[in-house]
């Protein structure tokens, strides 16, 4: 999901963070023009985190 960001929606963004890491869901936040200007970068990043995930919780 991309979002914009407001100091309500920063709150918000926080507690669903939060809500959703006690399912062990990771959040990753990109500005907008990242996303548009810079996708190689966005990417790359999820792809780092995604690999950081899968080595530190191996598969049975």
């Amino acid at each position: 999901m991309v979002a914009g960001i407001t100091i309500v929606g920063q709150v918000r963004d926080r507690a669903w963070s939060e809500f959703l890491a006690r399912d062990g869901i990771l959040v990753l936040r990109f500005w907008n023009h990242q996303v548009r200007r810079e996708l190689d970068s966005v990417l790359q990043a999820i792809w780092f985190a995604l690999q950081e995930r899968c080595s530190s919780n191996p598969s049975p």
